[in-house]
């Protein structure tokens, strides 16, 4: 799944996008960053990345950010 395809399936399914971010970091809130193999999200507040919640390849139908 390209940033894009992610991007576009999480406003379609009505993801909050003040819940998220995607490819970035600096942002108090769940991050969706592709590592070149997959998408790690994780939660990151202050600066302090927490442990991935997961990392998959493909994300259709396993996110749970809250809408």
């Amino acid at each position: 799944m390209t940033t894009a395809e992610l991007a576009q399936y999480l406003e379609t399914e009505g993801y909050n996008p003040a819940n998220y971010s995607i490819n970035t970091r600096g942002f108090d809130g769940f991050c969706l960053v592709n590592d070149g193999q997959q998408w790690v999200v994780f939660y990151t507040e202050r600066g302090k990345d927490q442990p991935a919640v997961f990392a998959s390849a493909r994300l259709y139908g396993q996110l749970s950010l809250g809408s």
